[in-house]
């Protein structure tokens, strides 16, 4: 008869599984996002040539991603030859449905400010000292912060300082200038005007310059410089106004997997620079003011100001008042280098908070345009609704979009968000239940140092790598808001983590106790 293999339980088999996969996680989230304004980050520009799609072609593949993508509600409008082409409409939304616009509310606060200074009550070259009294105490840098420099996020500001108010916890400032008072005593972190950094810090900045100048409300100001003369409807400043008109309800997919309304915290402060709200209809109206095919109350040098960059993102990508300026990538001829070629230029902006997602294009030489608008997170994937926009322009000039860049956290995040959690469920109580039988000697110390060095691993992934993957420190407090999952990923990693130490200091006192 064949002697029975020694009963330790399948802990340690479960631990080496657990490493591994651990393993190949830890090397794939080492590879970073692509960068702002890449191409990289909606696949290669074309290539290969294709027909121009049809209308009922685009709504079929519009439906077709919203339910891919497990989207509540989807507003798109694709603009073609100055005038709309497709406007299609998921999930009960239609062209007034407002949403929450994140950073697409960018565009209208440096619209704003170019109206003041085409009227003549302000200059690209003032300064914070000069404009607002919160920084009367400020450093000399911060005070010399040019409204240029503002516009062109070369402030000297870091991104994360525009995040720190975003979050569930007490003290965010409740209002536009309270978030002014608060910035004035937060360091820069390189000198003014020497390199672009994207932050919210810079807009909301500019909306209490917009306050300060005018003597008003940013929402009342807004109203009166830009939504009025552009002649829209359901476009506001003014988040009670936006819950009177019905905004579309914050929802997130949670694992990946289930679409549910979640909500989120929308900080006063925070208004200029991501809480706007807008409709697809009020958007599209703004597109054609662009493109010079719809009538406007607005001066022509208004809108020439508002597309005109302040800043250089990197070789290809340059920024203005609330719009990344690049090259019309997607019109790339077959054969040809997009590095290269002579492009139409496009204006471009992506909006992304806790539980909404927008995008738009508008090229005015090419007389193109898209809006998309959706009330979901865009977490783990917050380039999805951004490809979703480069699509579209590939089907309406007849181009073949390259290869989706891949990203070993985002492609896997939800066997990531559910996988750890279990297997470190597995391994701490396989160590607990082989302690409980009694069982001794090497396979029962490899099993606890396992346990422990995979809570340590997965505390490395949660808590610092993935807040500063994309080369800026989240607090956790933001991070957990716009990715709920992975805050109740991380709290159930750090009890499982505490029982796991609890084990390894009675080990050692049994151990110390025996001898």
């Amino acid at each position: 008869m064949l002697r029975d293999k020694p009963a330790v339980g399948p802990g340690p088999r479960l631990a080496a599984l657990a490493v591994g996969i651990l393993a190949v996680a830890s090397i794939g989230a080492a590879v970073p996002p692509s960068s702002t304004g890449s191409p990289g980050r909606t696949g290669a520009p074309a290539r290969v040539g294709a027909s121009p799609a049809s209308a009922d072609e685009i709504r079929r593949f519009i439906d077709a991603r919203a339910e891919a993508m497990r989207l509540p509600s989807l507003a798109v409008v694709v603009i073609k030859d100055g005038e709309p082409f497709v406007e299609h409409y998921v999930g009960g939304a239609d062209g007034a449905t407002p949403y929450f616009l994140g950073s697409t509310s960018k565009q209208f606060t440096g619209f704003a400010i170019q109206a003041l200074i085409a009227d003549g009550r302000l200059n690209l070259e003032d300064t914070l000292g000069d404009l607002l009294p919160e920084f009367e105490q400020a450093s000399a840098d911060a005070r010399s912060v040019t409204v240029r420099q503002l516009l062109g996020h070369t402030s000297g500001w870091s991104q994360a300082t525009g995040l720190r108010k975003w979050g569930w916890f007490a003290g965010a400032p409740d209002s536009i200038r309270g978030e002014a008072a608060a910035i004035a005593d937060t360091a820069l972190v390189r000198a003014p005007g020497a390199e672009f950094e994207y932050t919210n810090t810079g807009y909301d900045l500019l909306g209490a310059v917009i306050e300060e100048v005018t003597g008003t409300a940013y929402a009342t100001a807004l109203k009166e410089l830009v939504i009025t003369p552009m002649g829209l409807t359901r476009t506001t400043g003014d988040m009670s106004e936006a819950e009177a008109w019905g905004v579309a309800g914050d929802h997130y997919t949670w694992f990946g997997t289930f679409t549910r309304p979640t909500p989120a915290p929308h900080p006063a402060g925070g208004v200029p620079s991501a809480l706007v709200v807008s409709s697809a209809d009020d958007l599209t109206r703004l597109i054609r003011a662009h493109l010079g095919t719809s009538e406007t109350d607005v001066a022509g040098p208004v809108l020439e100001a508002a597309r005109r960059p302040h800043s250089r993102v990197n070789e290809f990508v340059e920024y203005g008042s609330g719009w990344f300026v690049r090259d019309l990538w997607e019109a790339t001829p077959p054969g040809g280098d997009w590095r290269t070629a002579t492009l139409p230029a496009c204006l471009e902006h992506d909006g992304s908070i806790d539980r909404s997602m927008t995008t738009m294009i508008v090229c005015p030489d090419a007389g193109l345009g898209v809006v998309a608008l959706t009330n979901v997170g865009a977490a783990p994937d917050e380039f999805r609704l951004q490809r979703l926009r480069s699509e579209l322009v590939h089907q309406l000039l007849g181009t073949e979009i390259g290869p989706r860049p891949s990203d070993f956290l985002v492609d896997r995040a939800t066997w990531i968000l559910v996988g750890l959690p279990v297997l470190h469920a597995a391994l701490v109580g396989s160590w607990i239940v082989a302690r409980r039988r009694g069982r001794r000697g090497w396979p029962v110390l490899l099993l606890g140092g396992l346990a422990l060095a995979f809570s340590a691993a997965v505390l490395w992934l949660a808590l610092i790598h993935i807040p500063r993957r994309d080369g800026t420190l989240r607090t956790l407090r933001s991070l957990w808001t716009t990715v709920p999952d992975l805050g109740v990923v991380s709290i159930i990693s750090v009890g499982f983590t505490v029982v796991a130490v609890w084990l390894a200091l009675r080990s050692a006192r049994e151990h110390r106790s025996s001898q």
